[in-house]
């Protein structure tokens, strides 16, 4: 399994220094996953368990959004929505419609494949029921707020659902 790739990065290896690269709820998973690991030997009981998984970097995503031309179009529908040619909810779809007709380039969906794969045999199985939850690299900063605006789909299982999950 290699531990370091430009699009996806797994969580036990991440830290709060990570917000830029994977966003804020990636990286605070990977302090806490950290954190109750130097806990454990301190804990009468045994150990705490914390699923594994993995992140998908910001560079996934200004790759996925280049490989799309989704710049110039996200910025064409929002100069649109400013100048009151569209209306917010018609803007909003139109983007969301953007990224879900996008793909992403072999090597971003390689890179999550393997992790995917490296995953489900951490669990000895062909399929593993993931979380999949989208992440801002600024969603936690003190000026902005970005509550309710990402997404978490659950029970996603399958290489093919977690590509079309992370889209």
């Amino acid at each position: 399994m290699e531990r370091e790739n430009r699009y996806v990065r797994w969580l036990e290896d991440l830290s709060s220094k990570d917000v830029p690269l994977v966003g804020g709820k990636n990286a605070s998973l990977g302090e806490m996953i950290r954190m109750l690991g130097e806990m454990t030997p301190m804990l009468k009981e045994g150990r705490i368990r914390v699923p594994n998984g993995f992140a998908t970097t910001a560079e996934a995503y200004w790759t996925f959004l280049e490989a799309n031309s989704l710049k110039e179009k996200i910025h064409a529908t929002l100069e649109e929505l400013k100048n009151g040619k569209r209306s917010l909810e018609k803007a909003g779809k139109s983007i969301r419609d953007l990224f879900l007709k996008g793909t992403f380039t072999e090597e971003t969906a390689g890179a999550i494949r393997d992790a995917y794969h490296d995953l489900c045999s951490k669990y000895d199985t062909d399929e593993v029921d993931v979380a999949v939850r989208s992440s801002a690299t600024a969603e936690d900063l003190p000026e902005a707020s970005f509550a309710g605006q990402q997404e978490t789909f659950l029970n996603v299982s399958g290489v093919e659902e977690v590509l079309e999950a992370c889209r």
